[in-house]
C-alpha cells in the first residue's frame, strides 16, 4: 500500500484517480437514468458529475504552462455543464 501511495505522489496521479472514480460514478448515474427516466435528481447528478470531471481535467491541464489556457477552458465548460444540468432540472 505504501508503494502505491508513493507512486501516486511521485507521478501526481491523484487527479487521474479522481477522474476515473468520477467516470465510474457517471456511468452508474447514466444506467440509473435509463432505468428510471423520470427522476430529475439523477439527471442533475449526471450533469454535475460530468462537469466536475471537466473541472478536474482543467486543473490537470492548468499545471502545465503550455496548456494553461486549455485548462481554463475545461474549467469553464465544467461550470457550464453543471449550470445546464441545473437549468434542465429547474425547467422540467
Amino acid at each position: 500500500m505504501d508503494k502505491i501511495k508513493k507512486l501516486i505522489r511521485e507521478f501526481s496521479l491523484s487527479l487521474d484517480i479522481i477522474n476515473v472514480l468520477l467516470g465510474i460514478l457517471l456511468m452508474i448515474f447514466l444506467i440509473l437514468i435509463f432505468t428510471i427516466p423520470h427522476n430529475s435528481l439523477l439527471l442533475f447528478m449526471a450533469f454535475a458529475t460530468g462537469g466536475i470531471m471537466n473541472i478536474v481535467n482543467g486543473l490537470k491541464y492548468k499545471k502545465d504552462p503550455k496548456r494553461r489556457n486549455m485548462g481554463m477552458l475545461f474549467i469553464l465548460f465544467g461550470f457550464i455543464v453543471i449550470f445546464i444540468g441545473y437549468l434542465m432540472v429547474a425547467m422540467g
